[in-house]
Order: structure tokens, then C-alpha cells, then sequence
């Protein structure tokens, strides 16, 4: 018996009986309700990850960074400061002053997120090969250089040791979402 009129078994939910709940607020960015036209279209536009990127060359000028690498290692050898360290907190910088940078897109939607987090691939040397893990590292936007390197030292320490592979992420509720 097909009570419904529909080509479906009658035991079958469709989604014309499904009410999504108009609202509903994520647990990692917040909706953002003013959006300009072009913004608006974007999802649209650029349906996949992969059309979204945006590949720009880009030269630096690093001899300043290397002496202040050099520097911050003499003055302080147990920290390990490194060009990478440098990158990350430079780019955290500039997430936290340009937050419109740490956007996602979901169901069409555009959403802020309520942290920063940078994911890197830290390789683990086993048995002579090469494998490969990932890292995701959360940062806070007042957070030191010191207190970069002692987190992405620690995330790098703590996939290494034991030995995660790429399913793995951060469980939420370690960054209190």
C-alpha cells in the first residue's frame, strides 16, 4: 500500500515527511547573515574545494626572518625555532587580523569560523621508510611565537610518537566546540 502516491514503498521515509529545522547553529563558525551580491553567488560558482583554490606565486624575503631565527636560538637554545615555526605564526597573524580569511562554505551557506587551526603532514621515519601522518594544531590569535613552537612541537612530538595516520583529527571537545 502506497499511502504518499509516490513511485516508494510505503515503509520508506521521503523527503517531503523530513522537517529540517529552519535554524540550526554549527559547532565550529557561525552563519554570516550580511553578504554582498558577489559573495552570495560564490558557493555557486565554485562548487568543489578544488575550484576554490587559488594558486598565487608568491617571493618573500626571508634574510630577516633567518636572523631572527638565529637570534631567538642563540638567546633561547631549547626552543627549536625554525622557519616553519616563523610561517605558521605569521599566518596566524594575519588570521587574526583579517578574520574574513578564516571563512568556510557549507550547504551553499558562509560561515565564520570560531578558531584558527593550521594542518601540516609531519613524515615519521619507520623502519627505515618514510610514512606519513597529518597534524592539525589549534591556536589561539593572542598566542606567542614561544607558545606556536611549543604547539606545533608538541602536535609534531605527539604524531610521531604515536604514529597517527590520516584519519585522525583533533576530537572537538579538545578545542572546546
Amino acid at each position: 500500500n502506497n499511502m504518499n502516491n509516490t513511485n516508494t514503498p510505503s515503509s520508506t521515509k521521503t523527503f517531503k515527511n523530513i522537517k529540517m529545522p529552519i535554524y540550526f547553529k554549527r559547532p565550529d563558525g557561525s552563519k554570516i547573515k550580511i553578504l554582498t551580491p558577489m559573495q552570495r553567488i560564490m558557493p555557486f560558482l565554485f562548487k568543489t574545494r578544488t575550484e576554490s583554490l587559488i594558486y598565487s606565486p608568491e617571493s618573500v624575503d626571508f634574510t630577516k626572518a633567518r636572523e631572527y631565527i638565529k637570534n631567538k636560538n642563540k638567546e633561547f637554545p631549547e626552543l627549536s625555532l625554525g622557519t616553519f615555526h616563523v610561517i605558521i605564526a605569521a599566518l596566524l597573524r594575519t588570521m587574526a587580523e583579517y578574520p574574513y580569511l578564516n571563512r568556510f562554505i557549507c550547504g551553499k551557506r558562509l560561515y565564520a569560523r570560531n578558531y584558527i587551526s593550521f594542518s601540516f603532514v609531519v613524515l615519521q621515519n619507520i623502519k627505515g621508510g618514510v610514512d606519513e601522518t597529518n597534524a592539525k594544531v589549534f591556536l589561539s590569535p593572542e598566542d606567542t611565537i614561544f607558545q606556536v613552537v611549543e604547539k606545533v612541537n608538541n602536535s609534531i612530538s605527539y604524531c610521531r610518537k604515536n604514529g597517527i595516520k590520516e584519519e585522525y583529527y583533533v576530537d572537538d571537545k579538545d578545542v572546546g566546540i
